[in-house]
């Protein structure tokens, strides 16, 4: 009899002590065998038992091969590039670019004959760069296009852009010549003119004045022997005594030059 006794004491005591034991009741029992973490959330009032979700949650991810760079840089698009319409060979093309700060720039400026510049520069803290090259390029025609590239890098944003302009080389000419003309002519007479230029096939605009203000022009062009001789003016013989004044225009590939001479003019003997 006093054994039944305490086999039901302690069955009314472990009743009330278990779930002091395990809150989560039964259930809690269980899971907590099982290894629940400690900090499981507790199931919220009103009967209705949250999951138990750890805090400390671990996301699966896919491994980079080895292969696979860490800091892989990606086209941005913030990258411009500002260049003017033409550049006259022997000066300076200057060349605006505007990026993320600090980004290293490489710009390429490859002319027709395959050669090419090559200039390294770090943007500012703003972003921007500028670079004036002397371009030495001296074109074979009048004008040829160069093209410039740009490429800015920066591992820190994966910055990795490029971008590309065009710009007109033109040729830088140098153009000179000079009149072969007597000192003096008299009135009647015939006047010679002879334009002799440092380059092939330029034009030529040759205009004589006389002291009255009366013009005359002949037109042409040099030859391979950078030279044009026109017909010889004839000077009427009523001009009276003075200074004749004779002009040329030379003109080549857009390059203008203009020269001149005086010849004493005579009284018609």
């Amino acid at each position: 009899m006093s054994r039944r006794l305490s086999l039901l004491i302690l069955t009314v005591v472990l009743s009330l002590v278990g779930p002091c034991l395990h809150p989560g009741g039964p259930a809690a029992v269980q899971a907590a065998s099982h290894g629940t973490p400690a900090h499981a959330k507790r199931a919220p009032q009103g009967g209705v038992r949250a999951p138990a979700v750890a805090h400390d949650t671990i996301t699966e991810t896919t491994p980079l091969s080895a292969s696979t760079p860490r800091n892989t840089a990606v086209l941005t698009g913030q990258t411009t590039l500002q260049l003017p319409s033409q550049v006259v060979s022997g000066g300076r093309l200057l060349i605006v670019v505007h990026t993320l700060p600090y980004a290293r720039l490489t710009v390429t400026i490859a002319f027709p004959d395959g050669t090419s510049q090559v200039l390294q520069r770090r943007a500012g803290l703003g972003g921007y760069a500028m670079l004036a090259p002397v371009i030495s390029y001296q074109p074979q025609a009048a004008a040829e296009t160069a093209t410039v590239t740009v490429l800015a890098v920066r591992a820190r944003g994966s910055l990795n852009d490029s971008v590309m302009g065009n710009v007109t080389v033109v040729q830088r000419v140098r153009l000179s010549g000079y009149l072969t003309v007597p000192v003096g002519v008299a009135a009647g007479g015939q006047l010679s003119v002879v334009v002799t230029t440092n380059l092939p096939n330029v034009q030529v605009h040759l205009t004589l004045s006389y002291p009255d203000g009366q013009v005359e022009s002949s037109d042409g062009a040099t030859g391979a022997t950078d030279t044009f001789a026109p017909a010889p003016f004839t000077i009427p013989a009523s001009e009276r005594m003075g200074y004749l004044m004779v002009r040329a225009v030379l003109r080549y590939n857009g390059a203008e030059r203009t020269v001149a001479r005086r010849v004493r003019l005579r009284a018609h003997r």
